[in-house]
């Protein structure tokens, strides 16, 4: 048989960043795996789509643009962080970098898998 030609390993594609710079909807099924930077200039309000909507395994990255407290909600399936019971927010911490990576599981909810700052609840 042929000899194995090693190949070179290609860096990942960046992730899709998605800006939103006042109150809103994230709706993953439109735009798939990606980074959510709340950029408003005061405490965001911005609701999640249920992670029902989406194929499981789809991964989200909420983060905090601006250094305010910015609030998540998701909606039916809520957010599960490794304690009991499904919570339905996640609040950053009023600094920039503050963010929660979520993935859509198949119990319908989106299920922590990094967390830094900020509060699940």
């Amino acid at each position: 048989g042929g000899a194995l030609v090693p190949q070179t390993p290609q860096p990942a594609p960046p992730l899709p960043v998605f800006t939103i710079p006042g109150d809103g909807f994230i709706n993953p099924k439109l735009t798939g795996t990606g980074v959510f930077w709340a950029t408003k200039g005061s405490a965001a309000a911005i609701t999640l789509a249920p992670a029902s909507s989406v194929p499981v395994g789809t991964v989200i990255t909420l983060m905090a643009g601006t250094a305010f407290a910015h609030v998540f909600t998701a909606q039916s399936g809520g957010i599960f962080d490794g304690v009991t019971g499904a919570k339905t927010k996640w609040t950053s911490a009023a600094f920039i970098g503050s963010s929660i990576t979520l993935i859509s599981a198949p119990n319908g909810g989106w299920a922590t898998m990094a967390q830094q700052l900020g509060t699940v609840a």
